[in-house]
């Protein structure tokens, strides 16, 4: 193994090695040993999970950029949104925020110059990933924004409009930093407090594609057999009681017509 290879597994180390939830990560030397084509001057690569990095004439100083593109960017705003990556992707793509707008021109000029045009999702991602490059400290290969606080609380604020009132609401900036450092979280924090956390994060992404709550089912599919047997008893029950009135209406009735006929007879022929 090269030296800058070996260099690069060591930084990777130091970035990850405490992170309980983060992805396999391998080092390669050229961008031809990736799983995949990818284009001369690839950095890294995102695929089906894994995360790969390039170390061939680059220094290893800059790993942590590329990590945190690959493994907050791309992978880890996936294990946090789920299904809802997909309506946060959407939200970037029409999002007017001049530092959103910004970031898009930038993946455009990076892009559309390797690739040619990419499409709105990818290019969302994309600018996600870009983002989170430009929050990493160089001293602990960490994500960092200021006003952490308050951008969580504007990236959970977004996720809820989205994805339980259905609005079509745009991603700001601060909604994108949120959403990055609650994703770094996850896979840092994903296994600790005996997996509390990793299980509640699991729970709550669960929630994220159900249907509206006004659609979603109160009951399971034997609480709704029971209930519709029930019902179907009921019905039968209630059946039942009108022909049981039925019959006494009759006898009823005959009763009287019996009545009247012989106070008619006994009127006549007294």
């Amino acid at each position: 193994m090269s030296a800058q290879l070996q260099a690069f597994e060591l930084e990777a180390s130091n970035v990850l090695g405490d992170w309980r939830a983060a992805p396999p990560l391998t080092v390669v030397a050229l961008p031809t040993d990736l799983p995949c084509s990818a284009p001369d001057d690839a950095r890294g690569l995102y695929l089906n999970g894994e995360v790969y990095l390039v170390a061939e004439g680059r220094r290893a100083a800059l790993a942590p950029r590329t990590i945190a593109h690959e493994v907050v960017g791309h992978h880890g705003l996936r294990v946090l949104l789920g299904d809802a990556h997909r309506s946060f992707l959407s939200g970037l793509a029409s999002s007017t925020d001049p530092e959103i707008v910004e970031l898009r021109e930038h993946v455009r000029h990076v892009y559309d110059f390797d690739f040619g045009a990419l499409r709105t999702s990818d290019e969302s991602d994309e600018v996600a990933a870009a983002a989170t490059e430009r929050l990493v400290s160089f001293e602990t290969g960490q994500v960092e924004v200021d006003k952490p606080v308050r951008r969580r609380v504007a990236a959970m604020l977004g996720h809820f409009a989205r994805e339980f009132l259905h609005l079509h609401a745009p991603v700001t900036h601060d909604q994108l930093l949120g959403a990055l450092l609650a994703a770094q979280g996850r896979l840092r924090h994903g296994g600790r407090m005996w997996g509390v956390v990793g299980r509640a994060a699991d729970w709550y992404s669960s929630l994220m594609p159900k249907q509206p709550w006004h659609q979603k089912p109160l009951q399971s599919h034997d609480q709704l057999k029971a209930l519709l047997r029930g019902a179907k008893e009921e019905e039968d029950a209630k059946a039942f009681r009108q022909v049981l009135l039925g019959v006494f209406g009759v006898f009823l009735l005959i009763a009287c017509i019996a009545v009247l006929g012989w106070q008619l007879v006994s009127w006549i022929f007294r």
